[in-house]
């Protein structure tokens, strides 16, 4: 393993079983040293998708990167470990140790959470999906963070009516920060009637109109004659534009919502 304090002059003495010898000419010998391959960093060595990055060396010599050294819009699939050969004028090289860049994408949101409606005591869970490194997430309710809500999904076990408001989650990465839609949440109690419909008594060809207000999430209605389901009577009013003597009975409408 050769090194440059071997450089010199170098001769042999041949001496043969008569004892007779001969001194060779003198043959140099020169050593030149290897260029230095030490990479040192500088600057970080993690990256976001679309910085301009550029890996270099001092300048005088002869490098050849393993990979490009040239400032570009780095993507993800450009992470890996990168290193260089040194080639000085002497034609006498060597290899520095890798440098390993890494690449993050950029914090994003690929599924955004939904609103919801949900009866008292309900169980609601708000959740997202990101993209990027490093994630942490903070849920706030009404533009305010909730305590302990850190996670990728916000569950609530029993929904009373003040959790309704508007929900979203901020996320923060290596790589940004990204902010989800503003979803509600509407918290209804049981489903209830504050208006009943009323019996009337009509004038053939007149107009007879029935109405019911319900309160309750969601709420969807079937009127009824005589028990029987009226056809495309299906909202809050029910209007006959010209009584015959046919619709005399008796009139319902079944509500269904989504707490009851």
């Amino acid at each position: 393993s050769i090194s440059v304090t071997q450089t010199g002059s170098y001769k042999v003495t041949v001496t043969n079983s008569n004892n007779c010898s001969a001194v060779s000419s003198t043959t140099n010998i020169t050593v030149n040293a290897s260029p230095d391959a030490t990479v040192t960093p500088n600057g970080p060595t993690a990256f976001c998708t679309g910085d301009s990055v550029k890996l270099s060396a001092a300048a005088g010599l002869v490098y050849h990167w393993s990979n490009s050294s040239t400032a570009q819009t780095i993507t993800v699939k450009q992470a890996g470990s990168y290193k260089v050969t040194v080639t000085n004028s002497n034609q006498c090289s060597a290899v520095s140790a890798a440098t390993v860049v890494s690449v993050n994408a950029h914090t994003a949101i690929n599924t955004q959470p939904v609103s919801q409606v949900t009866c008292i005591n309900g169980q609601v869970t708000f959740s997202v999906v990101a993209a990027g490194a490093n994630l942490t997430y903070q849920w706030q309710k009404n533009g305010t963070n909730i305590n302990g809500q850190q996670g990728t999904s916000y569950t609530i076990p029993q929904a009373a009516f003040s959790d309704t408001g508007n929900y979203r989650v901020i996320i923060s990465g290596a790589c940004g920060i990204d902010t989800s839609r503003t979803v509600t949440l509407e918290v209804s109690g049981s489903l209830t009637f504050s208006q009943q419909p009323q019996s009337q008594l009509v004038c053939r060809g007149s107009r007879a109109t029935l109405t019911i207000v319900a309160n309750g999430a969601n709420a969807t209605y079937q009127w009824k004659k005589n028990g029987q389901n009226i056809a495309n009577a299906t909202s809050a009013t029910f209007s006959i534009t010209s009584v015959a003597a046919t619709d005399t009975g008796s009139y319902s409408c079944l509500v269904n919502s989504n707490c009851g």
